[in-house]
């Protein structure tokens, strides 16, 4: 069964009546996403996302239509995990998906 993710409910919600953030949606993974999520949710209700450290991301309903999306990564994810990760994103919509990693590189992921 297909949940969404840790503080995914207003971006749920927002999806659900047919809208989307203007900024992009922060996806935290890693050793350290729920510290660092349960800080930028206080100002990023609606663009905050979480993966409990190294769940599945197909486990998760991911509401991110028409979203531009940045993974955290906070704990050196295996490529796998990531493909895994940016796979869902895509199925769930995301325009574009970036990711951050641990030592301060932007990767842009694109469509296949």
């Amino acid at each position: 069964m297909q949940k969404i993710p840790p503080y995914g409910k207003n971006l749920f919600q927002l999806q659900q009546q047919g809208f989307k953030p203007n900024y992009s949606v922060f996806v935290w993974i890693g050793n350290h996403a729920w510290s660092m999520a349960r800080h930028t949710v206080e100002i990023r209700p609606d663009r905050t996302l979480l993966i409990p450290p190294w769940e599945c991301p197909t486990g998760f309903i991911w509401p991110v239509k028409g979203c531009r999306v940045l993974i955290v990564d906070t704990g050196y994810a295996e490529t796998d995990y990531l493909n895994d990760l940016i796979y869902c994103l895509y199925q769930g919509g995301a325009d574009i998906v970036h990711c951050n990693t641990p030592d301060s590189n932007l990767i842009t992921f694109h469509k296949e």
